[in-house]
């Protein structure tokens, strides 16, 4: 992580020889998600950025890739894409644990953002 203007000394989030990719920062800049290369695919995590014992934790783990995260304006929820179906669907799940979990998508999606209302989409591949 570096400042923007260049000034402050970079600083190491997360340390590992697994292949990581980071993704999105949540509205209030204390969670980053990310995806993190598992046996058969990719996963996501999340790393809080406030509090002792930095470490990420697991946000979602299947045998499918998951990839591509947006967290919801308000930080509560995060959207991402994932091929559980066999090919690319967008999904919402609640950041908190035990949370609720949709697929929002009905023909595949990408790159999923959100409204400022607070409402998911998705790119449909080809558009």
């Amino acid at each position: 992580m570096k400042a923007v203007s260049g000034v402050a000394q970079e600083e190491l989030l997360l340390a590992s020889a697994i292949d990581k990719n980071s993704e999105d920062w949540s509205p209030d800049g204390d969670l980053l998600s990310f995806n993190h290369r598992m046996p058969g695919g990719y996963d996501l995590r999340l790393l809080p950025m406030s509090g002792t014992g930095r470490g990420p934790t697991v946000f979602h783990t299947s045998r499918f890739n998951e990839v591509e995260t947006s967290f919801s304006p308000d930080g509560k929820f995060l959207a991402y894409t994932s091929y559980e179906a066999g090919h690319s669907e967008i999904f919402v799940q609640s950041v908190a644990p035990g949370g609720g979990r949709w697929r929002i998508s009905t023909h595949s999606g990408v790159e999923p953002r959100w409204w400022r209302a607070g409402k998911a989409g998705c790119c449909q591949r080809g558009e």
